[in-house]
């Protein structure tokens, strides 16, 4: 008899029915929602499915979002055997000459002559890496040839750059050698994406304006787990050249022909001002790699009678231009 039949004959012995025993009523009542829930679980069965599978489209539209986006986490997750896609770190290296021009004598000297001419300079090779990641990156380090004098900085500040330790050629410390063949640093940084890119920088106090390939600083290698790196596209040979070219100009540049006809005297910086004294410091470097121009900027001043005030700006020095205090 199926449930059509039963509910059938129920209605018509209704009066019949309503005599029965309670255990016949509820066994009665268990035989038809059993009926009924054989019935309708195909429908719901249906319904799973449909539900189930549009729960796996919307994650794998999801997923896919997410991909377009980088996040490679989630690919990884929703995928565990499938490929980690790829990524690129393009390097970037950069180097320079910087000249530093130190001013420095009394505030009431500069208040009577409103004018203070620079008095000797520190020369500086400096050496810049930047890394740029095509897409989403994760911790990327690497090391370079260093030595203890470098003063060194990374950006952003959560990067980190290493003291310089002693290396040797044969891969091994040498306990009977006081003194290392090269000194290397490590660098490393959490994160890199297409708007955010980082840099390594170093300064080293020029003691000579002669440079060697041997001398300057080298990118000894960069690594990001599942990541591409570019080539530098860097060449130490021309670059010690044109360094020492750029050097031996700024050594020579009349700052202030006047009173330093041949360039200013070679200084370190002094320190912090004294007792009524004030000092500017300003920075220049050559526009191109002849230096026949130099781009110079005011880096600040400082003053002992009141707090320190720091103050930026850019000019070009040029023999060709009359408007700058400093041509040669």
């Amino acid at each position: 008899m199926g449930l059509y039949e039963l509910t059938t004959e129920l209605l018509k012995r209704r009066p019949r029915f309503s005599k029965w025993p309670a255990r016949h009523k509820v066994l009665f009542f268990a035989v038809v929602i059993g009926l009924i829930g054989r019935a309708i679980s195909p429908i719901f069965h249906l319904g799973h499915e449909w539900t189930a599978e549009r729960s796996l489209k919307m994650e794998d539209a999801r997923v896919g979002g997410d991909l377009v986006q980088g996040d490679n986490n989630t690919f990884n997750n929703f995928y565990s055997k499938a490929p980690i896609a790829s990524c690129e770190i393009a390097v970037t290296i950069g180097t320079d000459i910087v000249a530093r021009l130190y001013h420095r004598t009394t505030i009431d000297e500069v208040l009577r002559q409103k004018f203070l001419p620079p008095q000797f300079q520190e020369l500086f090779y400096e050496w810049e890496l930047r890394l740029s990641g095509k897409g989403p990156v994760g911790k990327v380090s690497g090391k370079f040839r260093s030595i203890p004098e470098d003063r060194c900085a990374v950006d952003p500040s959560t990067g980190h750059v290493s003291d310089a330790v002693g290396a040797w050629f044969s891969g091994f410390p040498e306990p009977a050698r006081q003194k290392p063949d090269y000194y290397v640093r490590t660098f490393d940084f959490n994160y890199l994406g297409m708007a955010r890119s980082a840099t390594v920088r170093s300064r080293r106090p020029l003691t000579a304006m002669k440079m060697s390939k041997e001398g300057l600083i080298q990118l000894m290698g960069v690594r990001a787990e599942g990541c591409t790196i570019g080539e530098d596209g860097y060449n130490l040979e021309k670059d010690a050249d044109r360094l020492s070219a750029q050097a031996q100009k700024l050594a020579q540049w009349k700052f202030d022909p006047v009173h330093f006809p041949d360039g200013l005297p070679m200084k370190p910086d002094p320190g912090d001002v004294g007792k009524g004294e004030i000092q500017l410091t300003e920075e220049a470097r050559c526009k191109s790699d002849t230096c026949e121009e130099l781009t110079l900027r005011r880096m600040q001043g400082n003053a002992r009678q009141s707090s320190d005030k720091y103050f930026s700006s850019r000019a070009t020095c040029s023999a060709s231009n009359p408007n700058c205090s400093y041509a040669e």
